[in-house]
């Protein structure tokens, strides 16, 4: 009876220290700040060095599925093709290693109102390489390498770019 007694105790134990841990876990921001954690939510500063070197915005979230989404500034007053719209980015993401991440976004590319060429026709599909994401030991920050090649709605090379970025997760006040 003293052994049924001693494993029903060491059971609820456990089963109190499970819940214990849960309760804990329970209160953490789904952007946990904890290395090795790509979901969430990040501003990027995205540094193309070519075909021209520029920089700009971009926010960009991970969710725990693998699906990614992006967004940058949607009109391009300068491009090859003259002045264009960008939508939504849509892609997915993966793990590398512990602390190491890759993904893959496409994006389309269509002719802004203002451009008379284009006049709204799609002018080309990116695929964006995102390489070697990896996250700040505390989990705010993050570095990449990115490559980009631009087809038209045929399937044929416009251009490619490529570059670095650099980023801060997005968290709650």
């Amino acid at each position: 009876m003293n052994n049924i007694h001693a494993r029903l105790s060491s059971g609820a134990v456990s089963v109190l220290t499970v819940l214990i841990a849960l309760a804990c876990l329970a209160g953490r921001p789904a952007q946990a700040q904890v290395l090795g954690v790509m979901e969430g939510s990040w501003r990027l500063t995205v540094s193309a060095v070519t075909p021209a070197p520029q920089q700009f915005p971009v926010l960009i979230s991970f969710d725990v599925t693998g699906n990614v989404l992006s967004t940058r500034p949607g009109y391009l007053p300068v491009s090859p093709a003259g002045p264009l719209l960008e939508g939504t980015g849509h892609g997915a993401w993966r793990r590398q290693g512990f602390n190491e991440f890759k993904a893959t976004v496409y994006n389309m590319l269509q002719g802004a109102p203002n451009n008379n060429q284009l006049a709204g026709a799609l002018f080309a599909t990116e695929k964006l390489n995102i390489e070697k994401i990896v996250i700040s030991a505390d989990g705010k920050t993050l570095t990449a390498r990115w490559s980009s090649t631009f087809t038209d709605p045929a399937g044929n090379l416009l251009f490619t770019a490529g570059g670095t970025l650099t980023g801060t997760r997005i968290l709650p006040d």
